[in-house]
């Protein structure tokens, strides 16, 4: 809860700055898989961020790692955003079910089907001709559900490589 109003009191301050200057955007990455929280948790922190993003009237991006483009649910709480004001786009932490679609071996040492380690949680575990068949996976996926490739991708780390086979697409 105290974090919870810690939050709330930090947005309030950020909506006054972004009155003024418009220089706000809050990024927002969702994950259905997470070892540490239960997919219920996922969902409740997606929920909470669309109500504060809504309450405060910030311009926001929402990026999906793969698994929560594959959860109705968590796209459905995030397309409760104002759509004037809210960017949909892609998370790149990889995950065991994107891995695997594309024919790679997940390799986690902890058996989770998300891991924050580079190998195998990261584009540069895999090869380039790996690289690019798990890009174009997620791009295809997104693009089914929001009709165009994402304009917005984050991540802890992107190569040069599969930055430079993003913008092409």
């Amino acid at each position: 809860m105290k974090k919870t109003i810690l939050i709330a009191a930090l947005l309030s301050s950020l909506a006054s700055f972004a009155e003024e200057r418009a220089t706000v955007n809050v990024v927002n990455f969702v994950r259905s898989l997470d070892p540490r929280m239960n997919r219920e948790d996922c969902n409740r922190a997606l929920a909470e961020e669309v109500a504060l993003n809504l309450k405060y009237g910030f311009r926001n991006t929402i990026l999906f790692q793969y698994d929560s483009l594959l959860d109705d649910e968590q796209v459905a709480l995030a397309r409760r955003s104002d759509p004037a004001k809210t960017e949909f786009g892609v998370w790149l932490e990889l995950c065991r079910p994107l891995v695997e679609k594309v024919g790679l071996k997940w390799e986690s040492r902890r058996g989770w089907d998300w891991d924050w380690h580079v190998c195998p949680g990261f584009l540069q575990a895999y090869s380039q001709e790996g690289r690019r068949r798990i890009i174009d996976e997620v791009f295809a996926k997104f693009k089914s559900m929001f009709g165009d490739c994402p304009k917005s991708v984050g991540s802890w780390f992107i190569d040069a490589y599969s930055m430079d086979y993003m913008v092409e697409k």
